[in-house]
């Protein structure tokens, strides 16, 4: 690991971490701001971190769901490819204790007043985020990168102060390939989806090389804004007191952790609903409805695409394959994907 000036008092000894149930690192943070995507499921919303301070088993994410073992699999041509070096440590905030941090990677930047933190993504739709360029604002990343993602670096930064900026990496959706590409790709399948994936990004990324940002990688610099690092680490801190420490429920929101906590078995007679609950009430009744009809349509739709895509491996839209293209496919077990549209 290159040497990292980063204090006497910051640390990465990883015995001296505080117990795992109040720990906050940077994924926990955007869970804590409710700022964590539903997909990422069970465990990952204000509500699921009220049920872990509370000592409920959660299960994590699955370990061998493809995403994972995807990300796992391009960790290090990501960061060869940022030219940095894996971190390897932990990084804990003296002043708070229950604070820690992992980034991906770091890199020497002689340019710069300090390293580079490196952190590594991988996405299966680029319509989530914007075009390659610098961050400094709250108000950039919007548009750019995935809020949950600028959270989770701002508190990399703020573990590593001598860190001038950072530097997310993003591995997008594989291609269709020509013969050799292909013959390469069959080859990795054998073992296993996530190898797959890896021999189709390094084939892709020959051409990539000259022209980063263009085609199946995406890089976003986030500058260092000391204000905004401050109020990210102000609203984790007030966050994780009010729910993880003090125990208070979180607002009621639709996610998977609030319902398990919120359904029990009735008990008693039946009771008078107040005008507050009557309007409640009518308000999910015509949600439902709106629901319902939204759900008719979007099951008709996915039906007419499967019907104009048909024995097709993909539809694509204007624009080279592998550089931005609007794309639909369907798998073998019917489910559809689409990228950039």
């Amino acid at each position: 690991m290159i040497p990292i000036p980063i204090g006497e008092t910051w640390r990465t000894r990883t015995e001296r971490l505080p117990p795992a149930v109040h720990r906050i690192g940077g994924s926990d943070a955007a869970a804590l701001l409710g700022l964590c995507p539903a997909s990422w499921g069970e465990g990952c919303t204000p509500w699921g971190m009220w049920r872990r301070a509370r000592g409920e088993a959660i299960p994590g994410p699955d370990p061998h769901a493809l995403p994972i073992r995807r990300g796992r699999a391009l960790e290090p041509y990501l960061l060869e490819l940022a030219d940095a070096d894996p971190f390897g440590g932990c990084v804990v905030d003296p002043a708070r204790p229950w604070l820690v941090g992992s980034p991906d990677g770091l890199r020497s930047d002689n340019d710069l007043d300090g390293p580079t933190v490196v952190e590594c993504k991988t996405t299966d739709n680029w319509g989530a985020w914007g075009p390659t360029g610098d961050i400094v604002e709250w108000d950039d990343a919007a548009p750019q990168i995935l809020p949950h993602v600028y959270v989770q670096v701002s508190i990399y930064l703020h573990l590593l102060p001598a860190a001038a900026c950072a530097e997310v990496i993003v591995a997008g959706p594989s291609w269709p390939l020509d013969p050799v590409g292909a013959s390469v790709v069959a080859a990795a399948a054998e073992r296993g989806p996530a190898h797959e994936y890896f021999a189709r990004m390094v084939y892709d990324a020959l051409d990539i090389r000259d022209a980063p940002g263009t085609g199946g990688i995406r890089t976003y610099r986030i500058h260092r804004n000391e204000a905004q690092i401050a109020a990210i680490v102000a609203a984790v801190e007030e966050a994780r007191e009010r729910i993880m420490v003090r125990g208070e429920r979180p607002e009621v929101d639709g996610s998977d952790d609030c319902r398990r906590v919120l359904t029990r078995a009735a008990t008693g007679a039946p009771r008078r609903m107040t005008g507050a609950e009557a309007e409640l009430a009518r308000r999910y009744a015509a949600a439902k409805r709106a629901a319902d009809a939204a759900q008719a349509e979007l099951d008709t739709l996915a039906n007419q695409v499967r019907a104009a895509v048909g024995s097709a491996p993909a539809l694509i839209g204007d624009g080279q394959i592998g550089s931005g293209a609007p794309r639909v496919s369907v798998d073998s077990t019917g489910r559809i994907r689409t990228t950039n549209l």
